[in-house]
């Protein structure tokens, strides 16, 4: 599945207080940016469930800042539709219904179909040549190296939406990508080996110039991938009333101890 296109991690550790997951090692992003992206992240994967109220207090010390990006961060999760904020209830989660995650991806399905369409018709044999090495280190990663993938992933996509080369395309993608997670191939590592088949097939469109099956195969990738996460997260159209009932009705209020980092779940810091 196509990851946020955003620029190349750097690795390199920033002040959270632990060691952070290797998407989330920002290089020239704000820390308000960095916030928003990893609570967007676990709100969007049910780490921190709709009705859950966010302490701004809280969430600073957990993130060892001052409370100003923090408040930052949080209008711009409004903006997404992921909070909502108001005077006297301070920040709440809003549900993310079967249907609000299906859109998502489908507008970004949709977009990455353009991108791979575009880039068939733009493709440099320079880039052509890079998107063919990424694609190798994705099948080894496969095979060898799962910890890899989905950094190899999401280099093999960046690289067909930079090939696209539209700036008002990137942009969108950007825009959109925002409410997609970009740990999905953590959270079905089953879908690998489909992601490695999906790749080979729309590798082999882009080759030959075919911006039809390119667009076509790009965008079934991605609406794939939708439907697979609904369902690993439980929402269907059954659960989405009890999902609405629970944002209603819960009133407590997630502090520092109940957020799970990506790293310290997986005993990474």
């Amino acid at each position: 599945m196509p990851a946020q296109p955003e620029p190349v991690p750097t690795g390199v550790r920033h002040g959270f207080g632990r060691a952070e997951h290797p998407r989330l090692r920002q290089f020239s992003a704000t820390l308000r940016t960095r916030i928003a992206h990893e609570l967007r992240e676990e709100i969007l994967t049910g780490q921190i469930q709709a009705g859950a109220t966010l302490g701004l207090d809280q969430l600073a010390a957990y993130f060892g800042s001052s409370r100003t990006p923090v408040r930052e961060a949080l209008i711009e999760l409004e903006q997404d539709g992921l909070v909502k904020i108001t005077p006297r209830s301070g920040v709440k989660v809003s549900s993310v219904s079967r249907r609000d995650l299906l859109d998502n991806f489908s507008l970004f399905a949709v977009l990455s179909g353009v991108a791979a369409e575009w880039a068939s018709y733009r493709m440099t044999p320079e880039r052509l040549h890079r998107i063919t090495d990424l694609n190798a280190r994705v099948e080894r990663a496969v095979r060898e190296r799962p910890n890899d993938l989905v950094l190899a992933n999401w280099l093999f996509h960046r690289e067909i939406n930079l090939a696209a080369q539209s700036e008002r395309l990137w942009s969108l993608l950007r825009r959109t990508s925002r409410v997609v997670p970009a740990r999905f191939l953590e959270l079905i590592p089953d879908q690998a080996e489909i992601t490695a088949h999906d790749h080979r097939e729309l590798l082999q469109a882009l080759s030959s110039a075919d911006g039809g099956r390119a667009r076509e195969l790009a965008e079934e990738h991605v609406a794939r991938a939708g439907e697979l996460l609904a369902a690993r997260l439980g929402l269907t159209p059954a659960t989405e009333h009890a999902t609405e009932q629970a944002e209603a009705t819960s009133g407590h209020e997630l502090g520092s101890d109940e957020l799970t980092s990506p790293s310290t779940a997986r005993g990474d810091a």
